[in-house]
């Protein structure tokens, strides 16, 4: 669902479906409309917007295997959209088809030339051979948002990816930037990982070849992460950081760092603590359902000059969340955070910033009812 609120509106506003009847081929990729990790982008110039989220599929006719695939629609009024549809390329349940059998993590952006581009990571997962999962970062392009070029080979490199995020370069034309998490091949546990950027010069034709912005410290890994670009051109990059030992537990502490780059990706600064904090499972309190079982969603955006925001979240048990906003006014060299305070648990915050405006919207479970 999507709702347009003018700016001083009520927060009682229409409501517009967006998914529609779920995206099925054939019956070994039937579609339950499952819809989750939805991704944004609008036109400034047209206004057009498009939409990626990722949706629940049968996978291969095995009951038991249970995978996603990545769909877009596209709208001119926020009303109005257009049948959703897979991208080809990926997902072995595309069309043409892809080599993967799960696609995950969709990211959407706009360039300043109305170009469209798409990151998704492909998982290959084969049950009972013994072969660790592989993650291709894969990034496609369009000119509408309703048809995709066929999607460039994934980013070279070992493909044990995560968390990956495309963003556009506002300024200039032709121009993206691309970073993910990147883990070492599993030899046993592991306990490093790094934060890994790639850049298109020519409208997604091709990248260039990986290059690292971050590596963790032995017995950290270094989580998701988010890239903008701020209104002087430069690259401002913020990701998370866990303990090894936690990455699977669900909960532990956390710390946000900030690094930046101006010279479009080719070397960073040395990475400044934003903030720390701790993170657990999110769980519904009526079910017991987890619904959050990694670390640190958070969302980040960059405003006027040089201006950067973000915005993530703290739980305190079933019944008490925490709304975090940090901001920072240099380029994020240096960082303010203020909180609000929920009497529920909240995840999947998102920030977005105008020259007068800063919203912050998240999920949590206040006032939320048993069958909602």
């Amino acid at each position: 669902l999507m709702a347009l609120m003018p700016a001083g509106a009520a927060a009682d506003v229409p409501r517009h479906q967006v998914s529609g009847t779920p995206y099925t081929l054939g019956p070994i990729c039937e579609s339950e409309g499952l819809d989750a990790e939805v991704s944004l982008a609008v036109d400034p110039g047209s206004g057009r917007m498009v939409t990626a989220w990722m949706q629940d599929v049968e996978g291969l006719g095995n009951a038991a295997l249970r995978t996603q695939l990545v769909v877009t629609s596209s709208s001119d009024d926020g009303v109005h959209w257009s049948q959703a549809a897979a991208p080809p390329g990926v997902l072995l349940c595309d069309v043409p088809p892809g080599p993967s059998d799960a696609v995950v993590d969709p990211s959407v952006s706009v360039g300043p030339d109305a170009r469209w581009y798409l990151g998704r990571l492909g998982q290959i997962v084969i049950p009972g051979s013994g072969l660790p999962p592989s993650g291709g970062v894969y990034v496609t392009t369009s000119l509408d948002g309703d048809v995709w070029s066929w999607p460039t080979l994934p980013m070279l490199d070992n493909l044990q990816n995560d968390f990956e995020t495309v963003v556009a370069d506002p300024r200039t034309p032709g121009s993206a930037y691309v970073t993910w998490t990147n883990y070492p091949l599993p030899l046993g546990e592991i306990q490093q990982s790094s934060i890994v950027f790639s850049r298109t010069t020519t409208a997604g034709a091709t990248y260039e070849p990986p290059r690292i912005v971050h590596q963790s410290p032995p017995g950290f890994l270094d989580e998701l992460s988010r890239v903008v670009v701020l209104s002087n051109g430069d690259l401002l990059v913020v990701f998370s950081q866990i303990p090894a030992d936690t990455a699977e537990s669900g909960s532990g502490p956390f710390t946000l760092f900030a690094t930046r780059s101006s010279d479009r990706g080719t070397t960073w600064s040395q990475p400044v603590e934003v903030a720390s904090g701790s993170y657990s499972d999110v769980v519904d309190p009526a079910t017991g359902t987890v619904y959050e079982p990694h670390c640190c969603p958070f969302s980040l955006a960059s405003g006027p000059e040089g201006s950067a925001h973000l915005a993530w979240v703290t739980n305190e048990g079933v019944g008490a969340g925490r709304i975090h906003v940090g901001s920072s006014a240099d380029g994020g060299r240096s960082w303010s955070t203020t909180a609000l305070d929920r009497p529920a648990q909240a995840f999947h915050p998102a920030v977005a910033a105008t020259p007068r405006t800063l919203a912050v919207m998240w999920y949590d479970f206040g006032g939320a009812q048993p069958a909602d």
